[in-house]
C-alpha cells in the first residue's frame, strides 16, 4: 500500500515532533479492540453548542452514543497506545446494528450492537484488513491524539513461487 509520505508516520511521537496535528500510522501490533460505557446525555457545554445549531433551518439533533470505542496497539516505534476511536463510520455502525436489532429491550439491542461492532473491528479489521489509523488531535489538547478514521484495504497475501 502506497501512502503519501507527508501523511504516513511511524509513530505519534513522530507526528508531534514534526509539529503536525494529523497523520496516518500503521500499527505494528493491535493488542485489542474494546469499548467502555459513557454518559448517555450530552454535557451542558456540548448541548449548548448543539443548541446554537438550531438557528439554522435544517438543524438535526445529534444522538449521543453511550459508549466509547478504543484500540490498544503498539506503533512501529514500539510505543503502546490506547486511543479512542471517534470515527463517524464506527458510531454509525453501532447505530445501524442497534436499530436493526430484533431484541425486545434497548439494553439487549445495545449489547447486540456492541457485539457486532466488536466483530467488525476485531475479527474482520484486525485479521482480514491491512489496517491503518488516521490520527489527530485538538487545538486545546495538542498532545492528546485520537483515532479519527480507519483506513482498511484488504490484506494482500503474497505466495512464494518456486524457482523450479
Amino acid at each position: 500500500m502506497i501512502l503519501s509520505n507527508h501523511l504516513k508516520f511511524h509513530s505519534i511521537s513522530e507526528i508531534k515532533n514534526q509539529g503536525k496535528s494529523l497523520g496516518i500510522i500503521k500499527p505494528q501490533t493491535i493488542n485489542k479492540y474494546y469499548h467502555q460505557e459513557d454518559e448517555r446525555e450530552w454535557k451542558p457545554q456540548q448541548q449548548s453548542v448543539q443548541d446554537q445549531l438550531d438557528l439554522f433551518e435544517s438543524a438535526v439533533e445529534l444522538e449521543k452514543i453511550p459508549y466509547k470505542f478504543y484500540y490498544d496497539f503498539v506503533a512501529e516505534d514500539g510505543t503502546r497506545h490506547k486511543l479512542s476511536i471517534i470515527d463517524w463510520e464506527i458510531q454509525q455502525l453501532y447505530r445501524n446494528c442497534r436499530d436493526n436489532s430484533h431484541q425486545n429491550t434497548l439494553e439487549k439491542r445495545e449489547q447486540e450492537a456492541l457485539k457486532k461492532v466488536k466483530q467488525k473491528l476485531s475479527d474482520d479489521f484486525m485479521s482480514k484488513k491491512d489496517l491503518y489509523f488516521i490520527v489527530g488531535n485538538q487545538q486545546k489538547r495538542p498532545h492528546g491524539f485520537m483515532i479519527i478514521g480507519l483506513f482498511y484495504p484488504p490484506k494482500i497475501e503474497f505466495e512464494q513461487l518456486s524457482l523450479f
